[in-house]
């Protein structure tokens, strides 16, 4: 798997953003590449919207529950339109949430054999 980062000039420019994308990944032509986003907050409106352009997107920096929840919800929606336009609904997807915040936050409620030496 491949990521090509998408251009930050073109972070609050969703249309242009995804024109892009398209036409990085059917030059790649590669069996699975990916966009990278990593503009916080992440963009529902474009996600989905690349999605269902059939854009496969690798989502970084996610901090959140919230912002991973809303990705995976534009995920779904993107996926959801193409399977009513009659589209293939297999389209690539990464979400990374960061953890290095969330070992913090809950390491005193792991149990002893989860915790890290």
């Amino acid at each position: 798997m491949d990521t090509q980062p998408s251009d930050s000039l073109l972070a609050n420019d969703t249309k242009t953003t995804i024109d892009a994308a398209l036409r990085i990944y059917k030059q790649a032509n590669r069996p699975n590449p990916l966009c990278k986003d990593s503009r916080l907050p992440p963009p529902r409106a474009r996600h989905r919207s690349g999605h269902f352009r059939g854009v496969p997107v690798n989502v970084t920096l996610l901090f959140s529950r919230e912002h991973y929840l809303g990705i995976a919800e534009a995920y779904l929606r993107g996926i959801e339109r193409r399977i009513a336009a009659g589209l293939d609904p297999r389209v690539s997807s990464v979400a990374s949430l960061f953890v290095s915040r969330w070992d913090r936050a809950v390491g005193d409620r792991c149990p002893r054999n989860c915790a890290i030496a």
